[in-house]
């Protein structure tokens, strides 16, 4: 979904000359049905914009990809913590998390022209700091073993 994403993104904004870079995409690259069905109908593709990469620690992905936007798919998995580090640290992050909807850039990924559109604002308008970042830091407290109220929840759940 990202790189659809980024595809019609590319279409509406065709000024636009940034790259892809898929990380942990070792599973995309082998997968016959995506090589087959899904790639040759990419431009970003056939215009070698798009660099698969395999696996990288979260900071070495930070240090490696400073002026990057990150897009996140999660499906089945909505407590994503590589989208929180990523938040913490003031990357821009568009991310389909539902209950996180009122943090960092949500997009929903049956809308595609808003997450267009998300997307496109997102490169205009994101600053590091401030709240954004203040919001990340809540977020990250709402989940983390040294708050009280989780610690809570955790003793009533191990009882």
């Amino acid at each position: 979904m990202p790189l659809m994403l980024v595809e019609e993104f590319a279409k509406c904004y065709p000024t636009w000359q940034g790259k892809v870079i898929i990380m942990n995409s070792s599973r995309l690259n082998v997968n016959v049905h995506v090589q087959a069905s899904v790639f040759p109908d990419l431009e970003l593709i056939r215009l070698g914009r798009v660099e698969f990469r395999g696996r990288e620690t979260i900071s070495n992905m930070m240090c490696n990809n400073s002026n990057a936007i990150f897009i996140g798919h999660q499906m089945n998995n909505e407590y994503n913590y590589m989208t929180l580090e990523l938040m913490w640290k003031g990357f821009p992050v568009l991310h389909n998390t539902g209950i996180w909807k009122n943090f960092g850039y949500y997009w929903s990924d049956t809308d595609m022209p808003s997450a267009t559109h998300l997307l496109a604002n997102t490169m205009q308008t994101h600053t590091i700091g401030g709240k954004y970042v203040a919001d990340a830091k809540l977020l990250s407290w709402n989940y983390s073993p040294y708050n009280p109220a989780i610690q809570i929840q955790w003793v009533a759940l191990l009882k």
